[in-house]
């Protein structure tokens, strides 16, 4: 799959400005077409789906379930999100710094760096496994980007 440097991300027609940013990409980038990776493609490819699927594993809601009960313990309010800020955004710096040591000092009673590694390597290993040839093709069409790379390089009078 090729990428095409229109404007993908948001699906509008591009205009006057974008249409020639476009075209100075694609004069650049023509060495890159069938091995360049859009955004989608990677998406695509499952790159995401351990992280993805780890995240809703029983084992990483309990380690966060672990470091949000240390934080409360600790006087801060429950934060939305895993790490999410524990004090509001224009808080004092000596506040916000003193949160960040206890969010850190949780993190390390828990040890959930580590608990949630392991719950997402379980994931990749898997992934890995169910999609080897598709990685392969991966690592050599990446591989196949470098070498074409490093010919433009040269050519353009770079030392690599």
């Amino acid at each position: 799959m090729t990428f095409d440097w229109v404007n993908v991300e948001i699906g509008m027609p591009l205009d006057a400005y974008g249409t020639c940013i476009a075209e100075e990409r694609n004069k650049f980038v023509w060495v890159g077409r069938g091995v360049i990776f859009s955004r989608w493609e990677v998406l695509g490819m499952g790159w995401m789906t351990p992280y993805d699927e780890a995240a809703k594993d029983r084992r990483w809601k309990a380690a966060g379930d672990e470091w949000i009960e240390c934080v409360v313990e600790k006087g801060y309010p429950a934060p939305e999100e895993l790490f999410g800020l524990l004090v509001p955004e224009d808080a004092s710096a000596e506040v916000a710094a003193k949160s960040r040591v206890d969010a850190a000092r949780c993190s390390d009673e828990n040890g959930i760096a580590k608990k949630l590694a392991e719950v997402e390597a379980e994931y990749q290993v898997k992934y890995i496994n169910e999609h080897e040839a598709e990685l392969v093709e991966i690592q050599r069409r990446t591989q196949q980007m470098v070498e074409e790379a490093k010919v433009l390089v040269k050519e353009a009078g770079f030392s690599w």
